[in-house]
């Protein structure tokens, strides 16, 4: 072996497609080199790099997660390498492996997709200019457009600056199921309400002053029945299970809930990658995209600006 100091963890990926990895890295840390087959020279390799048949990951100090597309985990700690080829075999060498089971690894194999086009800027969202008062929008901020895992879910939304009061609404296939009335931004689901079954559900708010009155854009949300719940409760379990770093586990948790349109849990996860590395794109993306159908353009724009300023720093 020509690199003595190293241990090999040989990885057999059984199924190759020529456009789609059967490896990516998930997480770095330290010195870690990418020596892809076609090329000689050892390049520092960086998160969500793809790993193709015949790379070479060599780690020589730090540490990198490495995510197959099989399910296997593989963290490879201080001196080690890995060796991508196409037949299946066992992990050997340094590093610790993990398998995740096949719902979780179906919840996160689009992440094995977001590197064809992934360069592609996110377009803006258009909001419209607070300084006009008819154009002030009723924005809800919570629960948003997305699914929820509690029946009575409390609801926010942004002030009008002439409204006396508000009502909040809630239908269910056009039949008002809830319609109750508040002076605040902010509602707690109410305890004379009954909970709300699984399904899908409209909302609006109405902002009244005088004879006027304005109404929120729709938002949508989708109660989970108990067996989906029970769903991503195992999924998340078994995640905490996995014995890899904390950025690689908040991805794979981000992913779950994304799958089942838990966007908010979704968010929460994606903020903590963000907050961990600051200077990966990744998650700002992620963010931009997730906060943009929640419903809330100003907070989608941010993290657009942000993801910009780190593509052209990287140019």
């Amino acid at each position: 072996m020509k690199h003595g100091f190293l241990w090999a963890i040989i990885i057999m990926c059984a199924v190759l497609h020529a456009q789609e990895p059967p490896a990516i890295i998930t997480h770095i840390t330290g010195d870690v080199g990418l020596l892809r087959a076609d090329d000689s020279i050892l390049q520092p390799a960086e998160m969500l790099d793809d790993l193709f048949e015949g790379d070479s990951l060599i780690v020589q100090g730090g540490e990198a997660t490495v995510l197959f597309e099989t399910g296997t985990i593989v963290l490879i700690q201080d001196s080690g390498a890995i060796f991508i080829t196409s037949v299946v075999d066992s992990v050997r060498g340094i590093g610790t492996d993990h398998v995740l089971s096949e719902d979780v690894r179906f919840s996160v194999s689009p992440l094995f997709e977001v590197g064809k086009g992934f360069e592609k800027i996110v377009p803006k969202f258009v909001v419209r200019a607070p300084d006009d008062t008819l154009a002030v929008p009723l924005t809800i901020y919570v629960p948003g457009n997305t699914s929820l895992s509690n029946s009575r879910p409390d609801v926010i939304w942004s002030p009008h600056p002439e409204a006396n009061w508000y009502a909040v609404v809630f239908q269910m296939r056009g039949q008002v199921l809830i319609n109750n009335a508040t002076t605040d931004t902010v509602m707690p689901f109410f305890e004379q309400n009954e909970d709300l079954a699984p399904g899908s559900y409209m909302i609006n708010i109405h902002a009244f002053h005088d004879n006027d009155t304005l109404t929120s854009e729709q938002c949508f949300v989708r109660v989970l029945d108990s067996v989906e719940v029970e769903t991503v409760r195992q999924k998340i379990a078994a995640l905490d299970e996995v014995g890899v770093d904390e950025y690689t586990k908040h991805m794979l948790k981000a992913f779950v809930y994304e799958d089942h349109a838990l966007l908010v849990r979704a968010v929460q996860y994606y903020e903590a990658m963000s907050a961990l590395h600051p200077d990966a794109v990744f998650p700002y993306k992620a963010l931009a995209n997730l906060y943009g159908k929640l419903g809330l353009p100003e907070q989608a724009n941010t993290y657009i600006d942000r993801y910009e300023a780190l593509q052209t720093i990287g140019k």
